[in-house]
């Protein structure tokens, strides 16, 4: 009976990390690094020209990367519920 009840649980322990593991992994978003990237060359090269150029991206690439932060905690929120809600 311990054997049955320790391999269920261990079942269910694996199917929660496949599931955070694909959720995390799915709610990056590639394009926005690729993106993020590019604007970074951009600004090597645009610096030496114009110095407010720096300050404004770096704004905004800190803009970007807090409302990621905010999408991935939300999405992983999300498929928390749904997997507590499946066990029951």
């Amino acid at each position: 009976m311990y054997k049955k009840e320790a391999f269920d649980t261990f079942q269910s322990l694996i199917y929660r990390l496949k599931m955070a593991i694909t959720t995390d992994t799915l709610s990056i978003d590639y394009s926005r690094i690729a993106m993020q990237e590019e604007m970074e060359k951009m600004l090597l090269e645009k610096s030496k020209k114009d110095p407010n150029l720096v300050k404004m991206l770096q704004e905004a690439s800190s803009n970007i990367k807090e409302s990621e932060v905010l999408k991935a905690q939300q999405a992983s929120q999300k498929a928390k519920k749904a997997v507590f809600q499946d066990e029951d």
